[in-house]
């Protein structure tokens, strides 16, 4: 044992510093994985990023990503003026399976349907006032993870390019997407609905390097 005064030799220095350094790893690792697993709670969404060799024998990063559609699903409800009236009574006759979820939808439509059925759910903007378009934000950031798109194709709709935005969108994305009742009953019916799905989607980290390496910059 040290006492007061003493001077500590090489080695005992080292194999102090290699413990508190080791400590320290143990710390880091014990928080990142804490923060990890509240993240994945909180977004109930799971991202697996999937590693390659190269031709030159060196790791990279693949060019997709797993991510994992949870159990209690992230639901949009979206309806046209026109087809609001189905999509409600659509909404009655499922909703013993659509309470076991978390429901959002376009302003009037959410309005509507929660009123008309008592199941909670929110509301973002009318379609023709951005609606659609934070549909699809919430899309890109994980947010949602199943669309419900009850669209009318014989009425023009002022903010039809937002639509088409939103369908590509969950195209990129992979998301599941029903634009009329048919669709909507298979899917909701499906024995996914009760299950994590696990889907493979751009790795856009990847493709943005890819881009900026390539693009000319000047």
């Amino acid at each position: 044992m040290l006492k007061n005064g003493d001077l500590m030799d090489t080695n005992t220095i080292t194999c102090l510093s290699k413990a508190i350094l080791y400590y320290m790893a143990l710390l880091e690792a014990n928080h990142d994985t804490n923060i990890k697993k509240d993240v994945i709670k909180s977004k109930k969404i799971d991202i697996v990023s999937k590693k390659e060799i190269n031709k030159e024998g060196k790791e990279e990063m693949s060019e997709k990503i797993t991510l994992t559609i949870p159990k209690k699903k992230n639901i949009a409800l979206i309806a046209h003026d026109g087809k609001k009236a189905e999509l409600i009574k659509w909404c009655k006759d499922n909703s013993e399976i659509l309470k076991r979820h978390f429901l959002c939808g376009t302003g009037t439509t959410a309005r509507m349907i929660a009123d008309a059925t008592d199941l909670p759910v929110r509301g973002y903007n009318s379609g023709p006032l951005g609606g659609d378009q934070q549909i699809g934000a919430k899309i890109v950031e994980g947010k949602i993870d199943f669309v419900i798109f009850f669209s009318d194709p014989l009425t023009a709709a002022p903010h039809d390019p937002d639509v088409k935005a939103l369908m590509r969108i969950a195209q990129v994305y992979d998301i599941p997407f029903a634009n009329n009742k048919a669709t909507a009953d298979f899917m909701i019916n499906s024995t996914l609905m009760e299950e994590e799905y696990d889907h493979d989607i751009i790795n856009f980290q990847k493709n943005i390097e890819q881009r900026a390496e390539t693009l000319p910059n000047a």
